[in-house]
């Protein structure tokens, strides 16, 4: 076979053209999707889902604070610390889109709480999550989704 029955003349289309993620469409092809899923997440729902980080994040870390200073005998401002980073842990969901209700910002947020907890027990306790704890982790995040991000209406 030829390379120019192979490949086709110039204003003819190839046999591969027929299939967009084979030969040379294989860039434009996977690039269009990539755009496609970077357009379905707009800044809105980039922020929503930086608050959730922001307050998993505090909650546990001031708990933890206040779990050092009560249950390993810490100093006092250890304590306060942590209670300080639990008030601004209580400010953040306030910060999520208007038009959600306390009840879905609170339920979505315990699924960001159940993996970021997991993700803090393997880094700073040592603990690594087992096959179980990441199934369980992927279906809490599974839940926010739905419950922040489905459409509505």
């Amino acid at each position: 076979m030829s390379p120019t029955r192979w490949l086709g003349q110039q204003g003819e289309q190839r046999w591969f053209d027929r299939f967009p993620c084979i030969g040379t469409n294989r860039k434009t092809h996977f690039r269009l999707s990539f755009e496609r899923k970077i357009d379905l997440m707009d800044a809105s729902t980039a922020r929503s889902i930086l608050l959730f980080v922001a307050a998993g994040l505090c909650e546990i870390a001031g708990g933890y604070l206040v779990w050092l200073w009560l249950r390993e005998g810490r100093a006092v401002w250890i304590g306060a610390a942590g209670g300080l980073i639990l008030f601004l842990y209580g400010v953040l969901p306030t910060l999520q889109p208007k038009d959600v209700s306390f009840g879905r910002v609170y339920a979505a947020y315990g699924g960001v709480f159940v993996a970021l907890s997991l993700l803090w027990g393997w880094w700073i306790d040592g603990v690594r999550p087992d096959r179980w704890d990441l199934l369980g982790g992927v279906i809490a995040l599974t839940g926010v989704a739905v419950i922040m991000y489905a459409p509505r209406g």
